[in-house]
């Protein structure tokens, strides 16, 4: 899991536009649930867990500090612009 203040490793570099300075929001993705009139699965919304700046850029990845972090970030969670 990932917090406030740690580093984390972004799959988006210079070749996707990423510079140094850049800020993103951390979204969790949302959770499938079962809804109680069709039965059917469906998946919840996507909830914005923190903030990251970015700090080091390459071609084709990025490093970001975690600025903010209102819930336990992890692996796969999807970073854009706020």
């Amino acid at each position: 899991q990932v917090g406030k203040m740690d580093v984390v490793v972004i799959n988006r570099g210079e070749r996707e536009g990423v510079i140094v300075g850049n800020v993103f929001a951390v979204y969790k993705r949302g959770q499938q649930t079962k809804d109680r009139i069709t039965n059917e699965i469906v998946r919840l919304p996507e909830e914005e867990a923190g903030m990251l700046m970015v700090f080091r850029t390459f071609e084709k990845v990025s490093f970001g500090l975690v600025l903010e972090a209102g819930k336990p970030l992890a692996t796969l969670d999807v970073v854009r612009k706020p």
